[in-house]
């Protein structure tokens, strides 16, 4: 298989990454439909209290416009509603995520996966876009690169299993691994409980998290050191 069968690109309104074959490349000004990215006001508004302040108006030569159905990221930003993070670009509450965003012989240019594409062709919402309220924001520094048991013990929601598939190093088909399948439920959950009981502690945490190692024999500890472990210092920056 060639390289270019494996690349992968990122959309620009969904932020999930497809195969580059899969994707349409196309300038900002030609993405049809684009009103049908303006996110609500209320979610506009949780986007610029809840991130930085700093970051806000960090890039003064940019702007995105929705007249006349087009986008267009020149001219000077100084808009109150604009607001640029490491991840994503705001501008007149449209959200456009800048791993999907490039420039081409200077024509600023975007990359829009199959299914974001189609539905704004059609004159619908992208299931995934800001638009409809699918949006997460940046990662704080303190929450990212956790392992799962780091996630489990600072968690406000809990859910019933994980399940972890590991490969083995040596890619040896006898300690390959067969597929496993299950079933995800909801629960109603006490939040404000459960923050004043986090961390949790090992038994609360033993009660939810289990190791299951399928193939024709156990791997070695070698093999395990660095697997879900637990680092004291970044669960207390993480619930600082």
């Amino acid at each position: 298989m060639s390289t270019s069968e494996l690349a992968a690109t990122t959309c620009a309104v969904c932020n999930v990454r497809t195969p580059a074959k899969d994707s349409e490349k196309l300038s900002i000004s030609k993405i049809p439909n684009i009103h049908l990215f303006k996110v609500f006001e209320e979610l506009n508004d949780l986007i610029i209290n809840i991130q930085s302040p700093s970051l806000q108006h960090s890039r003064s030569d940019r702007e995105i416009s929705t007249n006349n159905n087009n986008i267009k990221i020149t001219g000077y930003a100084k808009n109150p509603s604009t607001f640029d993070s490491p991840s994503f670009y705001c501008q007149n509450n449209v959200i456009l995520y800048k791993s999907g965003l490039f420039q081409q012989n200077k024509v600023d240019m975007c990359i829009l996966c199959q299914k974001c594409h189609g539905a704004l062709s059609k004159g619908s919402i992208p299931k995934f876009s800001a638009a409809n309220n699918m949006w997460l924001g940046d990662i704080p520094a303190e929450l990212e690169g956790l392992t799962i048991p780091e996630e489990k013990l600072i968690s406000l929601y809990r859910h019933n299993s994980c399940i972890i598939k590991l490969h083995s190093p040596f890619h040896s088909t006898t300690t390959a691994q067969t597929a496993l399948k299950g079933n995800c439920i909801s629960f109603v959950q006490n939040v404000p409980n459960i923050v004043n009981s986090l961390p949790l502690t090992l038994d609360d945490i033993c009660d939810t998290l289990k190791v299951f190692f399928i193939g024709a024999r156990p791997p070695d500890r070698i093999h395990l050191k660095k697997i879900l472990t637990v680092r004291k210092k970044k669960i207390i920056q993480a619930l600082d």
